[in-house]
């Protein structure tokens, strides 16, 4: 028995085997092809309907890749947003840590410049001790 595969969206039931040739039932019915073989040939109105079938066939497949590709733009579309928002979380969680560690980093500056001119004081103390008491003797 040779391969029938369905059409959607032709209305009345067509099916189509591998000859090429079209069988249906409803009201654009076609002769089954060992009835247009004893015709001797195809009217016009049977490779009208044939060309319309290859029409329609060809539209489907378009179609359908049209809709492939735009699942996949889709897909790829949400998978972008997502590693990106990933990555805006990061990067936010890092500018956050180094403003912390800047600000650890400036009050450490700023006591070790505090402590340094204690430091520096107590020295002057001590160096203006030690000249008076050279001056002294």
């Amino acid at each position: 028995m040779p391969f029938i595969r369905g059409c959607q969206g032709m209305g009345v039931g067509w099916r189509r085997r591998r000859t090429c040739r079209l069988e249906g039932r409803g009201a654009c019915a076609v002769a089954p092809p060992q009835v247009a073989a004893m015709a001797g040939q195809e009217d016009p109105v049977q490779r009208e309907i044939h060309q319309d079938w290859a029409n329609r066939e060809y539209i489907e497949v378009i179609t359908s890749s049209i809709k492939k590709i735009a699942d996949f733009l889709n897909s790829f579309d949400m998978s972008c947003r997502s590693r990106l928002a990933t990555l805006n979380e990061k990067l936010t969680a890092l500018e956050r840590r180094i403003e912390y560690i800047e600000a650890r980093v400036s009050m450490s500056g700023k006591v070790l410049a505090h402590e340094a001119r204690q430091g520096l004081c107590r020295e002057n103390v001590h160096f203006h001790l030690l000249l008076k008491q050279t001056w002294k003797h």
